[in-house]
């Protein structure tokens, strides 16, 4: 968890009034960092839901869910927000898992996860940038961290901003959401010093070196991406062509076609 960059987020967010310190929060493939992370900017209405079983106590004073995200068993919007922080390409079905955390919120999402950027896919081409998370398994004994937490490296998904505005769009077609994106550039080297690829690992830091000027003028060259997604408020951001029908049923509007 990137801490400084969610810090980011959230401080952002407080100011804009954006989400408050008393919203109930539902924290996805958190651990001991994302309790820390919490109880620093003090927000008391935290749940974690973790895929590994682990004692209660490790993230007290939060309640904890162990639950694989893309089966939960959780009513639609019954968190405020739901949060998810370099977790979701650890799923075998990372969208599945996105969808999931969406319908369980009532206000939004938030999301950091690695951006599929120009820079990324030149790096891969070249065979500089990694595919596969082998430290993620690695730096857990060789036993888990992977793929749905097992011992199988898990493929890193990359996410675009069309591609979060796509799939929201269509799981609630109903009104207008609204987005807040996030940048960084935060290469890793891990994987390169793990396999004793000295030469990629000092190629690999000369070559961040020289991007770091051009992600500061080109933010969306950034490998990183955090994501704010406000669900439309009815009937507030309802469009136009829609209406709130009897029994709050969203129906379509006929005055819009003249």
């Amino acid at each position: 968890m990137d801490i400084k960059f969610n810090q980011k987020i959230f401080r952002r967010l407080l100011k804009l009034n954006r989400i408050s310190k008393k919203d109930s929060i539902l924290a996805v493939g958190a651990v001991k960092a994302e309790r820390d992370f919490f109880m620093d900017l003090n927000f008391k209405n935290v749940t974690i839901l973790n895929i590994t079983k682990f004692k209660t106590s490790a993230v007290s004073p939060f309640k904890y869910i162990n639950s694989d995200i893309t089966k939960l068993k959780l009513p639609d919007g019954c968190f405020d927000f739901v949060f998810v922080s370099a977790s979701l390409h650890h799923c075998s079905s990372p969208v599945g898992a996105f969808c999931q955390m969406y319908r369980v919120a009532k206000k939004g999402v938030i999301v950091t996860e690695p951006r599929d950027s120009l820079i990324v896919r030149l790096g891969q081409k070249a065979k500089i940038i990694p595919e596969y998370e082998l430290e993620a398994v690695t730096d857990n004994g060789f036993v888990h961290g992977g793929t749905n937490d097992t011992a199988v490296p898990n493929y890193i998904y990359r996410w675009t901003e069309r591609e979060f505005e796509k799939i929201v769009k269509s799981l609630n077609p109903i009104g207008k959401h609204k987005f807040l994106f996030f940048y960084k550039f935060n290469p890793s080297f891990s994987q390169a010093k793990l396999i004793d690829h000295r030469l990629k690992y000092y190629l690999l830091r000369f070559i961040a070196l020289l991007m770091w000027p051009l992600t500061l003028l080109f933010r969306k060259q950034g490998n990183t991406l955090g994501v704010v997604i406000f669900k439309p408020q009815i009937p507030k951001d309802l469009f136009p062509w829609l209406k709130v029908g009897k029994n709050r049923k969203i129906v379509f509007n006929r005055t819009f076609c003249g």
